[in-house]
Formats: structure tokens, C-alpha cells, sequence
């Protein structure tokens, strides 16, 4: 084993380096001179640019178009009510009044012939 461990040693120290490390001259960095770009002059920009929307701008310009929209579709729906609401109520006023030949009869609308009552449809 020790025969081993020598012949190790012998083999390993042929590998290592002359000098170590630590001792190695390291070049000093070489100082180069970097120049700094001259800046460029700023962009002419034209007068008659207009100012570019904000997204809140655009956001409330597309809100209140929204509800001038639906504020239409509201009264448009009101307006549609009322004419039903006139047209329920003048039905209702012709079914109240009866004519001289009809009658309610057990919730039954009832019409008067010759020789008695009949139904005339609906109720009453």
C-alpha cells in the first residue's frame, strides 16, 4: 500500500504547476480611453400636432355615448308602455259597457235573443 501511495505522489506532482497561483504576475488592465456620444439635437415637432387622447378621455367619451344610447332605448320603451297601457284601458271601457242586449251572467258574458240568452264570449 505504501508502494501505492508513493507512486500517487510521484504522479500528482508532475501535474502541479510550476508556480503556484498566488504567485503569478497578473497583467495591470490597460487603461483605454472610451469617448462619450454626442447627443443628438430633439425632434422638430410640427404645430399642428394635436394632443393625443388620454385613456380616460376615450374611456368617458365611449361611457357617455353608451348611456346616450340607453337613455333612448329607455324612452323609446317608455313610449311603447303608453301606447299599450291606452290601448289596454280603451278595451277594457268597451268590455265595461255593455249594450242594451247583453248582460253578465255568473261571471259569463251573455247576449239576449229571441227566445232567451246566449253566450256572446268572453268574461265579464
Amino acid at each position: 500500500m505504501g508502494a501505492l501511495a508513493y507512486v500517487g505522489v510521484q504522479y500528482w506532482r508532475g501535474n502541479l504547476p510550476i508556480k503556484p497561483p498566488s504567485q503569478t504576475a497578473v497583467a495591470a488592465p490597460s487603461a483605454t480611453v472610451i469617448e462619450t456620444p454626442t447627443p443628438l439635437p430633439p425632434p422638430v415637432v410640427p404645430a399642428t400636432v394635436a394632443k393625443p387622447a388620454t385613456a380616460t378621455e376615450t374611456f368617458m367619451d365611449q361611457a357617455e355615448a353608451r348611456d346616450a344610447a340607453a337613455r333612448a332605448a329607455r324612452e323609446q320603451t317608455l313610449k311603447v308602455q303608453q301606447q299599450l297601457r291606452q290601448q289596454e284601458r280603451a278595451r277594457e271601457q268597451r268590455a265595461e259597457t255593455p249594450t242594451e242586449n247583453e248582460r253578465c251572467i255568473n261571471g259569463q258574458r251573455m247576449k239576449r235573443v229571441d227566445n232567451g240568452w246566449v253566450q256572446a264570449g268572453g268574461d265579464c
